[in-house]
């Protein structure tokens, strides 16, 4: 065995973690330049023979990532994974020359592209390391799916245990109060950067209590969102959720999904409903905007679950207190506090 390869074996064994994914790739992208291979992009494909789908991991050029993909047999990919064996062409519709090799493996291909056609010694060279790329690919969603089902378990066990500590309502005065606190617990038991409770009041779903972007506690009741619209295609999707039209709101990217956020730049965003009885009494939302982690989606179930705990102790207090679910929720604050994480905003009042 070369050296180089017991080295690129050594990385291999020593990839341990999903975060180390991009640092290896980089320095494989390096090797291959090293060794002679000529590119100017470089993907390695996980294909599925069966259903045509697949990973698409790029390499080069950087980010490095992946995105998941569907193929027919028109793709060089899949006929190259198909038919086993290389391809190499042009793609006629690239406004500069622009060429392509495309080398399978038994479980999807390696494909790189440069301004003129491969050489037989550059061919032999991605022949020659397709088996470790797929290998290093392969390695990744394997660790990917590892550490979901970890992180699943962990989450799942920290909302149980922050459960056991949800705040009681005795010294509470109004559902606003209420509102209030269990914000406050969020924030603090809760791998969430905010949260924000919206309360139906009336053909309004009005802000209560959230978190500004500072981190504090802060007044959201200048943020509404109208449940009633002759235009029912721009209710946002926090009154869509209020109206019993969508059962949750989960994306990555708040502003990037054509949704206004009030800050702008949110980033990952969850809104579920708030449902007492069958009963939806408003919107629970949080969001990832300082740390900018992920939220994925067996986080749903367990935000859900809180939610209908929230419900209630919301719908305890407004018996207790004999506040009507027909009047006015307001945040005794300052005025001019900003409004915190909300599926979008579509009026301030």
């Amino acid at each position: 065995m070369s050296d180089l390869s017991t080295s690129r074996c050594a990385r291999l064994a020593s990839f341990t973690h999903t975060d180390q994914f991009a640092l290896v790739a980089e320095q494989l992208v390096a090797d291959l330049r090293d060794e002679g291979l000529d590119f100017s992009s470089l993907s390695v494909y996980l294909l599925d023979r069966q259903t045509r789908k697949g990973r698409n991991y790029y390499f080069c050029p950087q980010p490095v990532g992946y995105c998941e993909s569907s193929f027919d047999e028109g793709m060089a990919p899949l006929a190259a994974l198909l038919q086993n064996q290389p391809r190499m062409w042009q793609d006629p519709h690239a406004p500069h020359p622009l060429w392509y090799l495309t080398v399978p493996s038994l479980t999807g291909a390696a494909e790189v592209a440069n301004g003129r056609a491969f050489n037989q010694r550059e061919r032999d060279l991605l022949s020659s390391q397709v088996d470790f790329l797929l290998l290093l690919v392969n390695r990744h969603r394997e660790l990917e799916s590892i550490e979901r089902q970890t992180s699943q378990s962990t989450h799942i066990d920290l909302v149980v245990n922050a459960l056991m500590n949800f705040p009681t309502m005795r010294s509470v005065d109004t559902p606003s109060q209420g509102a209030r606190r269990i914000v406050e617990f969020i924030v603090d038991y809760l791998p969430y950067d905010r949260a924000g409770i919206f309360l139906v009041d009336g053909a309004y779903l009005r802000g209560t209590w959230g978190v500004d972007q500072d981190g504090r506690i802060a007044s959201i009741a200048h943020t509404a969102f109208p449940l009633k619209n002759s235009h029912p295609e721009q209710f946002s999707e926090a009154a869509l959720i209020a109206l019993g039209k969508l059962d949750y709101f989960l994306t990555q990217d708040l502003d990037g999904a054509a949704a206004r956020s009030t800050e702008g730049n949110i980033g990952a965003n969850l809104a579920v409903p708030l449902r007492l009885e069958g009963h939806i009494m408003g919107v629970l939302s949080v969001d990832n905007s300082f740390s900018r982690h992920s939220i994925l989606e067996y986080q749903v179930q367990p935000l859900l679950l809180l939610a209908t705990q929230a419900a209630a102790a919301i719908g305890i207090t407004r018996l207790r207190t004999g506040t009507d679910s027909k009047q006015k929720i307001s945040a005794k604050t300052d005025d001019g506090t900003r409004p915190s994480s909300a599926p979008r905003k579509d009026e301030s009042i």
